[in-house]
């Protein structure tokens, strides 16, 4: 709860198709699930290399979940397919015992 930034790898693997898509470039949403109630000071950032990044608000803890897909900007053109399935992501905050004043 006293944390501030927290990076992580979240996604492995990551692709953007066959070996004739190579050139593509990839591109996450997270969307809320379930209400933030203020856990988080700001929506997640997931980065095209996997690397999940938050900022969570000082005092605040519990669960989280966020819808997480994948794009690329190949388009649909010749029967293409430019979305991942969807997975759901779950973060969780723990309280912290902090020292009285």
């Amino acid at each position: 709860e006293d944390s501030g930034n927290t990076l992580a790898q979240i996604a492995f693997n990551i692709s953007t198709g066959n070996e004739f898509e190579w050139d593509q470039n990839v591109t996450f949403t997270a969307l809320p699930a379930t209400p933030p109630d203020g856990i988080l000071a700001g929506p997640p950032s997931l980065m095209p290399n996997g690397t999940l990044n938050v900022t969570v608000t000082a005092d605040r803890y519990g669960d989280i979940a966020y819808d997480v897909t994948l794009f690329d900007d190949g388009g649909l053109a010749r029967g293409g397919n430019d979305t991942s399935v969807t997975k759901r992501l779950v973060l969780g905050v723990l309280p912290v015992n902090d020292p009285p004043l």
